[in-house]
């Protein structure tokens, strides 16, 4: 026969559970935090090590590593020099004057491209035949008005490959028609 449950029992009972409740809720809601607030501190401490280990480099390696950069600087120098190329000598710096220099080079070298863009009207690359090949600037006026979709265009393009293809090669007539639709 089972004893009878008592006021202080149930007092009891609804304390351990209500301790059990606030145990479960709080690790629901807090776990994901504190383990971001582990990670964190592992990171950190990882990180402390790796500095550590920074502080820790030998004054003669860094003589030595900055001897092997002399060398290597050497080296580009010279076969700068033999290939004749002519780089000022401020490209090399990364002092404030000479990188101001270096981007104001830049710059005007953008600014003459964009000046020949603009009194160009077509781009001629001679170098294929005599008369070069024509290519414009921009889309042709119904793409850039929207009265065609560019995307359709290129589809009928290689449409129109794909059935050029079969008339030069009919024996894989199913292979280039394959490929282009």
């Amino acid at each position: 026969m089972a004893a009878p449950i008592k006021n202080r029992e149930k007092i009891v009972i609804g304390s351990i559970a209500a301790l059990l409740t606030i145990l479960v809720l709080h690790i629901m809601v807090f776990s994901k935090n504190a383990r971001t607030y582990s990670d964190t501190i592992k990171d950190r401490n990882d990180l402390a090590d790796q500095i550590k280990q920074l502080k820790d480099i030998d004054r003669d390696q860094i003589k030595n590593l900055q001897e092997e950069t002399d060398q290597y600087k050497a080296v580009f120098e010279n076969t700068m020099q033999n290939l004749n190329v002519n780089i000022p000598s401020w490209y090399m710096s990364l002092t404030e004057e000479d990188v101001k220099k270096q981007r104001d080079a830049f710059v005007e070298k953008v600014r003459k491209l964009v000046k020949f863009c603009n009194t160009t009207t077509d781009i001629r690359l001679t170098f294929r035949e005599e008369k070069g090949w024509d290519i414009p600037k921009s889309l042709p006026m119904a793409v850039e008005k929207g009265s065609v979709n560019l995307l359709d265009e290129i589809d009928s393009i290689k449409t129109i490959n794909a059935i050029y293809k079969t008339l030069v090669d009919p024996k894989s007539k199913r292979d280039h028609l394959a490929e282009g639709i």
